[in-house]
């Protein structure tokens, strides 16, 4: 079964070329993507920040799988980031300011992150001319694509702009309506780049030899921002076939591991967790704070990106 072939399968083909190749190799889609001339009159303005401003990044997504894929597999995506300048350019440090959309066949938009994971300015690194940096997604933990049909990827480079406030009516402690002043910040976009993905009906198997492929490749890298995202695609599968993995991710000992067992919401994730939390050693620690942890997302922040 998928415990057996954890241990002992040999490594896909396609995750076997990631170690000789790199991302590329995977054969994940190519997308046609150029830097995005900000919209909305505010074309001219140099941004607050790094000091960005369009045409000085190009973007390129790649997702794998490239599709089609079965109904809940994890994808993950590649942003690669260009200076395509002829000097260098200063951007931010990190992911953090890569936003996406996913948007269904009818444009509408159907997931993005939480607008506070994007915002603010983490420090800045220098990107030479022609230089490429790559970040690593898993898109599962605020999309999943559960539902056939077919969807538009979006990533975005944002640019933290500037501070905007109003005053707003709010109840006050002695529930009088009183004014108060509201500051958000705002983000603006330099470069933009999609990618499709066709999802088909859920295939058992399939999602299997896909958990099998993630955490193989778990196994390989052992570290750094592809292991990152691909742990945390494995971690966003809601089936019963993921649990053999995330049983053996739980050993580590790992609260975000038991964590995801319980996300399964079968009887035999609810077995298997029961079992953990029985353990007395730093599993079965985790696996009790995995159940005093509550499932519910985080409540939702205003998200000034798409209007600024």
């Amino acid at each position: 079964m998928a415990s057996e072939r954890r241990h002992g399968t040999k490594r896909s083909e396609s995750w076997a070329r990631t170690r000789a190749a790199g991302w590329a190799a995977l054969g994940v889609l190519a997308v046609a993507c150029a830097p995005l001339a900000y919209q909305r009159g505010r074309a001219q303005a140099r941004h607050h920040g790094s000091g960005l401003g369009p045409g000085q990044l190009e973007l390129k997504l790649q997702l794998s799988p490239a599709g089609p894929i079965s109904a809940g597999e994890p994808v993950l995506a590649q942003v690669e980031v260009h200076n395509i300048t002829g000097a260098p350019v200063r951007v931010p440090v990190g992911s953090r300011h890569t936003y996406f959309g996913v948007y269904d066949a009818e444009g509408a938009l159907v997931g993005r992150p939480p607008a506070a994971d994007f915002l603010g300015l983490t420090g800045l690194e220098s990107l030479e001319p022609g230089a490429v940096r790559l970040a690593y997604f898993s898109l599962d933990p605020w999309f999943r694509f559960d539902k056939p049909g077919t969807y538009l990827v979006r990533a975005e480079q944002l640019e933290p702009g500037p501070t905007e406030t109003r005053r707003e009516q709010r109840p006050g402690p002695d529930g009088k309506q009183q004014t108060v002043v509201v500051a958000e910040r705002t983000s603006v976009t330099v470069a933009q780049a999609e990618a499709s993905m066709t999802v088909v009906p859920l295939d058992p198997q399939r999602l299997e030899a896909r958990c099998q492929e993630l955490f193989d490749t778990m196994r390989e890298l052992r570290g750094g921002p592809l292991y990152q995202a691909t742990g945390h695609a494995l971690m966003s599968v809601r089936h019963d076939v993921a649990l053999p993995y995330l049983e053996h991710m739980a050993m580590a000992p790992s609260r975000a591991a038991c964590v995801a067992i319980r996300r399964v919401g079968t009887p035999r994730a609810e077995k298997l967790i029961q079992a953990l939390a029985a353990r007395n050693d730093g599993v079965g620690e985790a696996a009790r704070q995995a159940l005093d942890t509550s499932l519910e997302p985080p409540a939702p922040t205003p998200d000034t990106h798409l209007s600024r």
